[in-house]
């Protein structure tokens, strides 16, 4: 919280504590515009901006950009997890683990996913052991299934555990997710795609060019960066999220 200037009378100290939130508005304004990567600014906020820049000492001037960029990066981690979670393209949560049973028959993925939607049902794979070149992934045996909920439209789907916080508070560690094989991504969507090291992560798509994909964390902690747009690149669109056991003992 930004304090009144000290000294002053009351009707003096609100006018400083308004003067100062409306600086710090402005350079918050101008913050979240540099992380959305804007090319312009309303003419008001940019003169805002400025002029709360000229007037404040230096010391206060770093202080107050530190605190506008917390508060940008606050608001914008805000933004994507609604996101993430709403209308028909968001992640729908199932407050509860997937039922999951032993696979009809153990085969590579590729066949299991066709196995296992003949019944209502997913492959579970664990992807922490599955990095390395994109063909092993489709190489690797499939021993468990998860039941699908009904209404799901028709398509491929592949239930996937979560490891790591880069993806909280919207997926936390020991979390499920299922996601529909081949959906093409859209900013904003919540994806299951290849890392820079070749191993798989979950992160939400940022912008899309038609030679690269944005892969942001939603945990404002990690630095989002690009992968290469090629077929392949993403597996899919998580569409479904199963609670873990890990969320109700408070895991990171």
């Amino acid at each position: 919280m930004i304090e009144p200037t000290h000294g002053a009378g009351p009707h003096d100290a609100a006018d400083a504590h308004a003067d100062l939130e409306d600086r710090l508005t402005a350079l918050a304004g101008l913050a979240a515009a540099g992380r959305l990567g804007a090319t312009s600014l309303d003419g008001l906020y940019a003169w805002l901006a400025a002029d709360a820049r000229l007037a404040a000492a230096p010391a206060d001037r770093r202080r107050t950009e530190r605190q506008a960029l917390r508060f940008a990066d606050a608001l914008l981690a805000r933004r994507a997890i609604a996101r993430a979670s709403a209308g028909d393209g968001g992640v729908r949560a199932i407050a509860r683990r997937p039922l999951e049973r032993a696979a009809g028959r153990v085969a590579p993925l590729d066949e299991a996913v066709a196995r296992a939607a003949a019944v209502g049902c997913a492959p579970l794979l664990d992807l922490r052991v599955a990095a390395g070149d994109g063909r092993l992934l489709w190489e690797q045996a499939c021993e468990r299934w998860v039941t699908l909920p009904a209404a799901l439209p028709v398509g491929r789907y592949l239930a996937v555990g979560v490891a790591g916080d880069s993806m909280l508070p919207l997926l936390a560690p020991g979390d499920t997710i299922l996601v529909r094989l081949g959906a093409e991504p859209a900013a904003g969507a919540v994806v299951v795609a290849r890392g820079r090291d070749d191993g798989y992560v979950v992160k939400q798509v940022g912008r899309v060019t038609a030679r690269s994909v944005e892969l942001r964390s939603l945990n404002p902690a990690y630095a989002p960066f690009r992968v290469r747009r090629a077929p392949g690149t993403v597996l899919g669109v998580v569409v479904l999220r199963w609670r873990g056991e890990e969320r109700g003992r408070g895991a990171t």
